[in-house]
């Protein structure tokens, strides 16, 4: 998986981030009733064209909610 994982950086995330001109970073938080909170972190961009294009570094298991501390 960590191979992969490289790759997929060097070959398709880090090409494109090196033509952006604006990048920002945004996240999903998906909760469930079966205590999986997950969320998603997503960087957004604009290459050199303009052009508005976004790319999905994973999805991650978040550990504790604030719930979780009441």
């Amino acid at each position: 998986m960590p191979t992969m994982v490289k790759k997929t950086m060097d070959h398709c995330v880090f090409p494109n981030l090196a033509l952006a001109i604006v990048v920002f970073a945004s996240f999903n938080l998906w909760t469930s009733h079966g205590e999986v909170d997950t969320f998603a972190l997503v960087i957004n961009f604009l290459n050199d064209n303009w052009v508005p294009l976004h790319i999905s570094l994973g999805l991650f298991k978040v550990n504790e909610t604030m719930l979780d501390n009441q």
